[in-house]
């Protein structure tokens, strides 16, 4: 079929060539060639831009940013061997991170924004490859992942942590195809539950790049990422000065 056939490079060149005036090839990507479908979903993400004006976070203060920072721990970390951005995240107990921060006046939609802000700052300045129509996307504007999961748990789901993960769901339909591969490390035996509750929120992209591991990670890890630009704490030799995480 003609969405099987755009996973060929060749075709998601020609795609790009005939979607190129009407919307970013990454659009088409998402869709898996629905030129239709894509045309729509980046008439949303315009109108998003024009609306919420991501673009004017990076020059504001950002009065929350070492809080969120520090509670939700989330850094970017040299590059992966294929020359990819790499992204840690630390799930560190979402729920009580999220009462912390509400504590300090520090709401959900201001995480979000927090979170929006990081993804601007990575596509304009971090790899200049910021999504516009007739753009070609570079092969290192995409980013690897690792999300570390152990210290979440069943009470970890609902309230603020449910409306935060919805909430960022849909922001990053804004930035489609920007993850090349997610590794999810450190599984809790309970994790099984909760990803039936978050598989389904997920782009079918998006769940075809993750995989899963327990305290058996490394291998994978440095299959993807030179061991020397694996920050110590996750099996590699890198001790950056003040600290791989800051």
């Amino acid at each position: 079929s003609f969405a099987a056939r755009t996973s060929q490079a060749d075709d998601l060149q020609e795609l790009g060539n005939a979607a190129e005036e009407s919307c970013p090839l990454r659009f088409v990507r998402m869709v898996r060639g629905d030129i239709d479908q894509a045309r729509h979903f980046w008439r949303q993400t315009a109108q998003w831009r024009l609306e919420y004006t991501p673009g004017k976070l990076l020059t504001q203060p950002r009065p929350g940013f070492s809080d969120i920072k520090h509670t939700m721990t989330h850094f970017y970390h040299k590059r992966d061997r294929k020359g990819r951005l790499v992204y840690f995240e630390a799930m560190n107990n979402p729920r009580s991170a999220f009462r912390s921060l509400k504590q300090r006046g520090i709401s959900v939609d201001d995480v979000v924004e927090h979170m929006t802000f990081i993804n601007e700052h990575c596509y304009r300045n971090m790899v200049d490859d910021y999504d516009a129509e007739g753009v070609e996307p570079k092969p290192t504007g995409q980013v690897v992942k690792i999300m570390d999961i152990q210290s979440i748990g069943l009470t970890d789901t609902g309230g603020e942590v449910s409306e935060y993960f919805k909430k960022i769901g849909v922001m990053g339909k804004h930035y489609p195809e920007r993850i090349d591969r997610i590794l999810i490390i450190n599984v809790p035996t309970a994790f099984g539950m909760l990803w039936k509750i978050a598989a389904p929120m997920l782009d079918r992209n998006v769940r075809e790049r993750i995989t899963m591991h327990r305290g058996d990670y490394f291998e994978a890890l440095s299959e993807l990422i030179d061991p020397k630009d694996i920050p110590e704490e996750y099996g590699g030799t890198c001790r950056c000065p003040g600290g791989c995480r800051f």
